[in-house]
């Protein structure tokens, strides 16, 4: 018999990605995230009322998501269509959790959904990438408060409904969305919904909502909807964990067939059947109980480790490539927010499993170990509110494989996190890195891969079918792009759309991109961060910006933290983890140290350029930044990051990450980098919505590359089922995933918006 106390640990891996803002609480479990409920004498279960219970019978409990409380002092978000306010960010919104609600690897996301509360109200907003603005497309959300058959609620609602135009609040015609409501049972096969038009005894909750919209030219355009869900009228509880699930489906009536792609909470959980069958319908087609997962309104609870895509990187020149010799290594950095008792806790007993597969769209069968040991990583602790950096490697290619990863240098790189504790809890356990960086003279050319292992085959066909849609970002849209896709169909009259069609028994093709962009002047600094930058005892490099400036730094080459121990010293961006590493420990810590006196220099004063938080003896000689010349902002840079400056900073200072004195015993070429300093522009918030928060108010998760151009090719999946909305059938489409390019460069282009400060200028703050 299980007591209240004891907890079940189920490893599972699902691909997620997607940078997120502040305080983010999705839950992804490997271990539980609460005790399990007790069993009764009779062998039933009772969930009670207590915070954090769960009934194990209803709902999939390795799917949770946490909405955090409203801050005391804050506003709620006002019902308007967006998150952004003037020119800046709605600050009702600030701590929110953020969730991608899309398997990408790719800088720019196609769909998310935002989550916040307080005592009386949850908040969603939901944005979503759209071939158009039509009436039927709509948000499923569904809210199951009890631990019965009974009180399920569902939201239908239509962001773009009836005027297909989505018109903003604030716009010259002003209209909200249509929302429908329906309260349901569930009798163990199938649901009874009721809605208030046909059913007396069913009340209107009086949910609020309101869309608004950015129309894309060279872009996709895109809607969004806030809502507004009165927790008492639902009887949502204040602390337990009730049922939840989300379905976003962006339509496109204008295609033959009719297609609706779906992004869902939980994932993969798509509402559809075979044509002609009852449970196409919209309101018939819910997915069953034990699809929904678990959300909470609880303050008592908070979110865990979880990875991002640009977290991920190699030890080469594009973090995304292998090389066909020389070592390659592999690095990705966990986060930590584990809340337990209202306690920011340590994460214990965190593993990494590092996976490839051909870059472009890899299926999950696609993808295999990289072949090196220990993968997974030895266990490790995460810091509360801090970061680990998991290392693999040295991998250096044999013939046979150097042969076949020859056409194939870049690579997709999936990395999955767990853990067999069970007081840790990862909510975000996968992300993967799949975009490029990419120089030109324009036009360029790459391969893709298209995977399909894994994948079930619709019924009555022979090949897969995939719908790939070509989006552009991060550029005036009035400016042109021009490309040839070899190795898909584009169907006349559907704009840049293609459409693939892969054979059961090919399990892969391959594409061939021919990109073409517009001929803008990118706008960057070089300087060398070598030997002697260290943060203490040594001199930083200074960057000069403007308070909300966005910084792409891109890092290549090596420093020998020791040059009486060359050999085994040499280090990239990303540093090196010397603890393990007895050979070489005290020759990098200079005979002056040992673990023990390690630990206790850390904890009673900061020891390295980085804080204790983040792990700094597994990164030293990393590249590191700091908007106060390391005074109290100090961050991991590495290989590759995107930064947005605070109110008030004037400069970005570069350094190595080490002990003191530890500046004198360096040598070595260093590191070059590229630093792309622009301006936040608006066509940046359009792409990615983080860039336009302020810094100083939240943690931001930006994209690498946020300020740059960038191309991606979208790709998703005919599934073989049909949704009905609104009386209209639509094939139903699920999204496989995005790659793209960032270009850093572009030779012999015109002018454009970019900054370029001298390496060592200081600037007044505008």
């Amino acid at each position: 018999m299980r007591t209240n106390h004891e907890f079940r640990v189920q490893l599972v891996c699902t691909l997620v990605a997607l940078p997120l803002i502040g305080a983010t609480l999705a839950c992804r479990c490997t271990g539980t995230c609460v005790p399990e409920p007790p069993e009764k004498p009779d062998g039933g279960t009772d969930a009670g009322t207590d915070a954090g219970t769960v009934n194990a019978g209803y709902h999939d409990r390795d799917y949770r998501f946490v909405i955090p409380r409203i801050p005391q002092g804050q506003n709620p978000p006002p019902i308007d269509g967006d998150t952004t306010e003037g020119n800046g960010p709605e600050t009702g919104w600030t701590g929110a959790a953020w969730y991608t609600l899309e398997p990408t690897g790719s800088s720019v996301l196609e769909a998310q959904m935002a989550a916040i509360g307080d005592a009386n109200n949850v908040y969603l907003y939901v944005e979503a990438e759209a071939s158009g603005f039509n009436q039927h497309d709509v948000v499923v959300v569904g809210l199951h408060p009890t631990t019965t058959g009974s009180h399920y609620h569902r939201l239908h609602i239509f962001p773009c409904k009836p005027t297909s135009t989505c018109p903003p609040r604030d716009g010259p015609n002003p209209n909200p969305p249509i929302v429908e409501y329906y309260l349901g049972s569930h009798n163990g096969t199938e649901y009874e919904w009721k809605s208030p038009g046909d059913d007396a005894g069913v009340t209107d909750p009086g949910v609020e909502a309101w869309s608004a919209f950015v129309h894309g030219s060279s872009s996709p355009s895109k809607w969004s909807v806030e809502i507004k869900i009165p927790a008492s009228a639902l009887s949502l509880p204040a602390s337990a964990f009730y049922g939840m699930y989300v379905n976003v489906a962006e339509t496109n009536p204008d295609v033959d067939p009719a297609e609706a792609e779906q992004y869902t909470w939980p994932p993969g959980r798509l509402i559809g059947a075979a044509p002609d069958d009852i449970y196409s319908q919209l309101h018939l087609g819910t997915p069953q109980p034990a699809q929904w997962g678990y959300a909470s309104r609880s303050t008592a609870f908070g979110n865990g480790v979880y990875i991002l895509s640009s977290d991920i990187r190699t030890n080469q020149s594009d973090p995304s490539e292998i090389a066909l010799e020389g070592p390659n290594m592999f690095f990705a950095t966990a986060h930590n927010n584990l809340l337990v008792g209202n306690t920011l806790t340590d994460a214990a007993d965190v593993t990494a499993t590092f996976t490839i597969a051909n870059w472009g769209l890899p299926s999950l069968g696609s993808f295999a170990k990289v072949p090196v040991t220990p993968n997974p990583t030895a266990p490790a602790t995460v810091p509360a509110t801090g970061s680990y950096e998991f290392e693999i490697g040295p991998w250096a290619l044999s013939t046979t494989e150097s042969n076949d990863y020859q056409s194939h240098t870049h690579q997709c790189i999936r990395v999955t996190l767990s853990s067999n504790n069970p007081n840790t809890v990862i909510w975000r356990p996968t992300a993967m890195a799949n975009m490029q960086f990419v120089d030109t003279n324009s036009p360029f050319e790459r391969s893709a891969s298209v995977g399909t292992k894994g994948y079930e085959l619709p019924a009555g066909k022979t090949a897969h079918e995939f719908v790939l849609r070509e989006a552009f970002f991060n550029v005036d849209p009035a400016l042109q792009w021009t490309s040839n896709i070899q190795g898909a169909e584009k169907p006349p009259g559907q704009g840049r759309r293609y459409s693939l069609q892969v054979p059961q028994a090919q399990q892969e093709t391959t594409l061939v991109t021919n990109i073409d962009p517009p001929a803008v002047k990118i706008a960057e600094t070089r300087v060398s961060v070598g030997a002697g930058a260290a943060a203490i005892g040594g001199q930083p490099v200074t960057l000069a910006v403007h308070a909300g400036d966005l910084v792409t730094v891109l890092a290549q080459g090596s420093l020998v933290l020791r040059q009486n121990a060359a050999a085994g010293t040499r280090v990239g961006p990303n540093g090196g983890d010397f603890l393990a590493r007895k050979d070489l420990f005290e020759k990098v810590y200079l005979g002056t140290t040992d673990l023990k006196d390690l630990a206790t220099k850390s904890r009673q004063g900061r020891l390295f350029a980085l804080p204790d938080a983040q792990s700094p003896a597994r990164m030293v000689g990393a590249l590191v930044g700091s908007w106060d010349g390391f005074n109290k902002s100090s961050f991991l840079i590495g290989q590759a990051k995107t930064v947005k400056a605070p109110p008030g900073a004037r400069a970005l200072y570069l350094a190595i990450n080490d002990i003191k004195g530890g500046a004198q015993q360096q040598g070595g070429q260093g590191f070059q980098v590229r630093a792309f300093v622009t301006p936040t522009q608006q066509v940046f918030a359009q792409a990615n919505p983080v860039v336009s928060r302020d810094p100083s108010r939240e943690l931001l998760h930006i994209p690498t590359g946020a300020n740059l151009p960038t191309w991606i090719m979208r790709g998703s999946r005919r599934t073989g089922k049909v949704v009905v909305i609104e009386g209209k059938s639509f094939d139903v489409l699920e999204p496989v995933g995005s790659f793209g390019y960032i270009i850093t460069q572009i030779n012999s282009a015109a002018p454009g918006p970019g900054r370029v400060p001298k390496p060592t200028e200081r600037r007044p703050e505008r």
